[in-house]
């Protein structure tokens, strides 16, 4: 417990280590809470839709993945596409990695023939002192079975790659080719999605530090620039937060609008709106995103006040 002097002479005193780290705690769940709850129905939605908006002719949209990829200019750029499949009856017990077709010709009409597995560039791609801990392995094993059975598709730029099961995933490859051309033909987009990872990581440290941070009673002034610093990041979470998520919903929305561009030139109309259909959903459940995460950390941060909120004995 600590006391509080205000300017006009006001004495508070902050609750105990107990009930401020509970607070902390309960103000985290609550955060968490309102984070999940805001866009469930839309993610399941959004995931309905795509599994349901598989083009159904693979020959043609391969053919037509393989005119995009030409057209885009991305084989020049050294990019690479691996169409990713699960083994023939894995074992259950043990995550195997993925592998490449074994006809490249057959599978992707033509499409460059990747040398890497998946599982090597998802590693690389994992910043260092996350792949070398558990969690990074752990969540390496995972995220293979998560491209094994379709259920994502990424662009991978410090491998040059596209990740994806175009059997079960092929109508997002248009949207991975658009990062692809931010990654390798836009300096200004490349430092955009670049930017988008660091501003990220600030959004969950501005939540965290709203939610360590006690909030001022009225007429008590910062003591130095930290605590001004930290005040301001208090007072301005949601603002702050939503913010931070503006380079990431900006080249989402850059990849879909490039993606689109390559879809209309070989696909016929009808999978055409598929993909764009898809590719708008995309970029809505991105800015879903940033608003319930903005949300979860304002109430988060409220929650914490208002269960260890400084108590006034005089004044």
């Amino acid at each position: 417990m600590t006391k509080i002097t205000t300017d006009n002479g006001a004495t508070y005193v902050t609750p105990g280590l107990t009930t401020t780290v509970g607070a902390i705690v309960v103000g985290r769940l609550v955060g968490n809470y309102i984070e999940r709850t805001s866009r469930q129905k839309f993610r399941s939605y959004f995931y309905n839709v795509r599994n349901n908006s598989q083009i159904s002719d693979n020959a043609l949209l391969r053919t037509a993945i393989s005119d995009a990829f030409t057209n885009s200019g991305l084989e020049k750029n050294g990019v690479k596409i691996i169409d990713v499949k699960p083994k023939s009856c894995p074992p259950v017990t043990r995550m195997d990695y993925f592998y490449e077709t074994k006809n490249a010709k057959e599978a992707l009409i033509g499409l460059p023939k990747a040398n890497m597995k998946l599982h090597e560039i998802i590693h690389k791609s994992l910043p260092k002192y996350v792949r070398d801990s558990f969690i990074g392995k752990y969540d390496n094993e995972m995220l293979r079975r998560v491209y094994e059975h379709g259920y994502n598709a990424s662009y991978f730029p410090k491998a040059k790659v596209i990740g994806l099961n175009i059997d079960k995933m092929g109508i997002t490859i248009f949207h991975e080719m658009g990062h692809a051309i931010n990654h390798n033909q836009s300096k200004i987009w490349a430092s955009v999605q670049k930017l988008k990872h660091y501003s990220l990581v600030a959004a969950s440290l501005f939540g965290i530090a709203a939610l360590l941070k006690r909030k001022k009673v009225e007429g008590e002034q910062p003591k130095n620039k930290f605590d001004k610093a930290t005040t301001f990041i208090k007072d301005n979470v949601g603002k702050l937060t939503l913010l931070m998520f503006v380079p990431q919903v900006a080249e989402e929305y850059m990849a879909s609008h490039r993606g689109n561009k390559l879809a209309k030139k070989v696909l016929p109309p009808e999978m055409l709106q598929k993909v764009k259909h898809m590719n708008k959903l995309s970029v809505i459940s991105y800015i879903l995103g940033a608003f319930s995460a903005s949300l979860g950390a304002y109430f988060a941060s409220k929650t914490r006040d208002a269960i260890a909120e400084p108590k006034k004995i005089n004044g």
